[in-house]
């Protein structure tokens, strides 16, 4: 299943086609249940606090925010400033639909959870304030 498929692609990347010792394995497996446990959690989450990307929001972003592969390429940078005119002109390109379709996938996946980090930040920093009141 998915564990088996994150972890062989991990031992893949880590070790190459001579492998990994049975110690690091242990620490990737790990690794990996985390990732998944920490990953549920955090869909579920989403989901209780109803945090939804819309398609418009999503191209609204690739439109203003383009992807940090396009942003760091020299050739759109004219006197020292990005130029969006040569970026739309990139986003028109039918070769690179599939790219762009993966920025937008990386967006729909990444926004919720970034969001929900706020949140959860945003009521450390509370709970934080009001420790340092309270001791006041």
């Amino acid at each position: 299943g998915e564990f088996s498929f994150l972890l062989s692609s991990k031992i893949k990347f880590i070790g190459g086609s001579i492998g990994i010792d049975p110690l690091r394995e242990r620490i990737l497996y790990d690794q990996v249940i985390n990732e998944l446990i920490m990953g549920r959690i955090l869909k579920s989450q989403i989901i209780k606090r109803d945090i939804f990307i819309s398609d418009k929001q999503i191209i609204d972003i690739i439109k203003n925010s383009p992807p940090t592969e396009i942003y760091q390429d020299t050739t759109f940078w004219i006197g020292g400033q990005f130029d969006y005119s040569r970026y739309y002109e990139l986003l028109k390109e039918p070769r690179l639909r599939e790219f762009i379709n993966d920025y937008a996938k990386r967006i729909k996946e990444d926004l919720p959870r970034r969001i929900l980090s706020g949140e959860i930040s945003s009521l450390v920093r509370l709970t934080q304030s009001e420790i340092m009141e309270n001791l006041m």
